[in-house]
């Protein structure tokens, strides 16, 4: 018998691989979705097939994999992939009510985050 990984979902999270998430992400209360019927099915896969993002923690590899798949799948619909707000633009808009900047990639005027990246935007 080989190992299968089993896969469970969080209600407008991400796909985790055991009942609690090592990333600590997944509470005693938080409402769990098994799906036995994935269990045969690599990672990506999984996710491509229930929609939701794979736990970074759960599957370190994979996520980053299916970051960069939905990156790729953004800049075909049009948005820029542009995310992180370079520290010259950032040490300017940091103090501001509503932080904005420039974004490098695309040239348009685009609200920054609390995290310090650009918000997703379309392309001119």
């Amino acid at each position: 018998m080989h190992n299968q990984i089993r896969y469970y979902s969080v209600p407008g999270g991400h796909i985790h691989s055991n009942f609690t998430c090592r990333g600590g992400s997944i509470g005693v209360f938080t409402q769990r979705i098994s799906h036995p019927e994935l269990n045969s099915l690599s990672p990506t896969k999984a996710a491509a097939r229930i929609g939701l993002p794979l736990c970074g923690h759960c599957f370190p590899g994979e996520a980053e994999q299916v970051k960069q798949q939905a990156a790729a799948k953004a800049a075909d619909d049009g948005y820029c992939t542009q995310v992180h707000v370079p520290s010259e633009i950032m040490a300017k808009v940091a103090r501001l009510y509503r932080p904005h900047g420039e974004c490098p990639a695309c040239g348009r005027d685009v609200a920054i985050s609390k995290l310090g990246k650009f918000r997703k935007h379309k392309r001119p």
